[in-house]
């Protein structure tokens, strides 16, 4: 599996992109949050990412952040959510804004997206209330904790480590590096 691409961006349009590395172009399907981020052309570019494979076809699929593409692999839990619907979904949705409908299963806010009706809504919210730890959903839409969950990753704690880090936290308030380290402690007393 393909974590992420880092190199530089050779070509673009509203379906597709390439990213060149090492001479080699990887052609990715992107989020529309992705879309609207990326450099200009020739300039370096990361992208998290996930690979799809069906019997007849290997499609890359490009997001903007880590919990992007945490909400798309959720997505495709989902019984007859395949991966062009959860590319629409979180290209519709912002990650807290997909989440919170989920918890208030809000059916009006998921049937937004194109191509959700409302039994498609019903089934999201039955099938995905409940998978994501409360407190990390209400914080998860959160620019801080995003950068707190990569400067930990960075640091070579794993994801699950820093999920647990950063539950444990009594606040999301400070700045960046405050917060790193009053996680750093509690990584420290695991």
């Amino acid at each position: 599996m393909i974590a992420h691409l880092e190199g530089k961006l050779d070509y673009r349009d509203e379906e597709w992109i390439v990213v060149d590395i090492g001479g080699i172009g990887y052609e990715v399907r992107p989020s529309r949050s992705l879309l609207q981020e990326l450099p200009g052309l020739q300039e370096k570019v990361k992208i998290f990412t996930h690979t799809y494979v069906r019997e007849d076809s290997w499609t890359v699929y490009g997001f903007n952040s880590r919990e992007e593409l945490d909400s798309f692999r959720l997505l495709l839990r989902v019984g007859g959510i395949g991966p062009a619907v959860a590319l629409e979904i979180v290209s519709t949705l912002q990650v807290d804004e997909l989440h919170r409908a989920i918890t208030e299963q809000d059916l009006d806010q998921l049937c937004r997206v194109n191509g959700i009706g409302k039994k498609t809504a019903q089934r999201l919210v039955f099938e995905l209330r409940g998978k994501l730890p409360e407190k990390e959903e209400a914080m998860i839409g959160s620019s801080s904790t995003g950068e707190l969950y990569e400067a930990l990753e960075a640091l070579g704690y794993s994801r699950n480590e820093v999920r647990r880090a950063v539950m444990a936290l009594d606040s999301q308030e400070g700045d960046l590096g405050q917060l790193v380290r009053r996680a750093l402690q509690i990584l420290g007393r695991d």
